[in-house]
């Protein structure tokens, strides 16, 4: 399991035993926060186990003895992946990167402020981000490197993702703990990724 598409996904039942509908509006109120799937799923590093918390606006009744949940999830899978190298490339802003079918284009860099300018917080040396017009679902990681073949280390600081009429924009961000001017970028594609529907009906104990 490399992702959980959530777009993909669906809730369709969240009750209790006594027939209350968990999903349902609250008479007299409003839906507040995300409903169904939460918005950060976790995968282990083994990619074996991907655990989803289900968010609602209403609890169980008291005495309530079990919940019945039902649905489908989709999960997007992968094992195999192929090296795309980008030597020399400027980190600066505007700069393209190019995979196939890919194009990825750095939006911001910055620079790490003195440490007196910023209420004395770490920040990393530099920071970047990728922007792309597409989902980014076939990209398995974003690696820097120095002209000696070394690694830079760095990790993915944040991901957005807006779409406003029919146009995507997905932006990843990068921090790197050295700033450097360019970099040999390594990006890294699944081969055989695909999507996996699983349909769920669970009974579950709920101890109330």
């Amino acid at each position: 399991v490399v992702q959980f598409d959530a777009k993909n996904s669906a809730l369709t039942k969240f009750i209790d035993d006594k027939e209350n509908d968990l999903l349902a509006k609250p008479a007299g109120g409003q839906r507040i926060g995300n409903i169904g799937f939460g918005m950060f799923p976790r995968i282990s590093p083994d990619g074996k186990f991907c655990s989803i918390d289900i968010d609602s606006p209403n609890t169980p009744v008291k005495g309530s003895a079990h919940l019945q949940l039902a649905g489908v999830i989709t999960l997007l899978c992968a094992s195999q992946k192929t090296e795309i190298v980008q030597p020399n490339v400027a980190l600066v802003e505007k700069t393209k990167l190019t995979a196939p079918n890919l194009e990825l284009t750095i939006t911001e860099v910055q620079a790490a402020r003195p440490a007196e300018k910023t209420e004395g917080l770490p920040q990393a040396p530099l920071s970047l981000t990728l922007r792309s017009q597409r989902e980014l679902d076939e990209v398995a990681e974003i690696r820097f490197f120095r002209p000696d073949g070394s690694e830079i280390p760095s990790r993915r600081s944040g991901t957005s993702k807006m779409a406003i009429f029919g146009a995507m924009k997905v932006d990843w961000s990068y921090d790197l703990q050295e700033k450097v001017d360019a970099a040999t970028v390594k990006i890294f594609l699944w081969t055989d990724l695909e999507k996996k529907r699983v349909p769920f009906d669970l009974t579950i104990k709920s101890g109330l």
